[in-house]
Parts: C-alpha cells; sequence; structure tokens
C-alpha cells in the first residue's frame, strides 16, 4: 500500500519555496505520495482529497481561516 500524505498549510508565506521544495526533495517524496495543495493551478476538493489519504500533516506557523 503506498501512503498518501495531505499537506495542509497557510498562504500567507512562499510555501512553495519554503515548504514544497523542501518536501519534493526529501525521502518522504520517494517513499511515500505527498499531496500539496497548490502545487498547480487546478482546483481540488480539499475534503476529498483528505477523506482518501492515510495521513494529513497541517503547517500551523502562519495563522489561516482556511
Amino acid at each position: 500500500m503506498n501512503m498518501k500524505i495531505f499537506i495542509s498549510h497557510s498562504s500567507s508565506y512562499n510555501f512553495k519555496k519554503e515548504l514544497y521544495i523542501i518536501l519534493r526533495d526529501s525521502q518522504l517524496n520517494k517513499k511515500y505520495e505527498i499531496i500539496l495543495p497548490h502545487e498547480s493551478n487546478e482546483e481540488i476538493d480539499t475534503k476529498e482529497i483528505i477523506k482518501n489519504c492515510n495521513l494529513m500533516i497541517a503547517e500551523v506557523s502562519f495563522p489561516s481561516t482556511g
């Protein structure tokens, strides 16, 4: 089974540079399916994706109302 990990975060900072690049370059990315909600410009159904993930990680350093 390939574990799916959803990463939730605020959009109040440079998440692509400070989070996405680091995760994509990590060993975790080679071992698991990491879902980054703003990696592409297409709309995603976050609630449906979370239902189908094994793990959700929330980066909470910055406030967010999402």
